[in-house]
């Protein structure tokens, strides 16, 4: 469909963001979902997959601000919220997700991305959304939607309005339960 775009196995080798106005990424979940050991915590930045973020926002401070996209929107699971922010691996300095002391606090990982794309002049916000709102799975979401500071009226308001995915006076969703459970009429 997109005949001479770039294509990489993996951002890590991405050099430079092509210009565009709203860039879009997921990154692996598994780091903010799989537990360390029995009981242990998720692995968040210390795992090298939940680390690839920072290479997105590397391409993304990579520009000056006005070839900046002017938006910037990352989804993942809900265990980001919950995560480990210690970074964890080889690395350092600006971009990479730890503060100026080392590896950010524990619980962290949602506020690091966010910081870091402030940092970058971005107006940030996050919600998270349930999938069963829309599809028939039960799935929570984390979605962060950061707009260019420039472009909005104020940078310190909520700068994107999350809208729900149904009101509450609409019946519930129907489950695979629900359906395979009615009686035949």
């Amino acid at each position: 469909n997109w005949p001479g775009a770039p294509i990489c196995e993996s951002v890590e080798e991405l050099e430079t963001l092509p210009r565009c106005d709203v860039l879009t990424a997921g990154f692996p979940c598994q780091p903010f979902t799989e537990q360390v050991g029995s009981g242990g915590r998720p692995r968040g930045f210390r795992d090298p997959r939940g680390r690839l973020v920072w290479h997105v926002l590397r391409l993304v401070n990579g520009r000056e601000m006005s070839e900046r996209p002017k938006a910037v929107i990352l989804e993942n699971v809900r265990g980001i919220l919950d995560s480990d922010g210690s970074r964890g691996g080889d690395g350092g300095g600006h971009g990479d997700g730890q503060s100026e002391e080392g590896d950010a606090p524990r619980g962290s990982c949602i506020e690091a991305v966010l910081a870091e794309l402030s940092a970058s002049g971005y107006a940030v916000s996050f919600h998270s959304f349930d999938s069963r709102e829309l599809l028939p799975q039960q799935r929570t979401r984390v979605y962060v939607v950061a707009l260019r500071a420039d472009i909005v009226d104020d940078a310190r308001a909520a700068p994107f309005a999350w809208q729900t995915l149904r009101d509450d006076s609409s019946p519930p969703p129907m489950t695979l339960r629900d359906v395979l459970e009615q009686t035949p009429s």
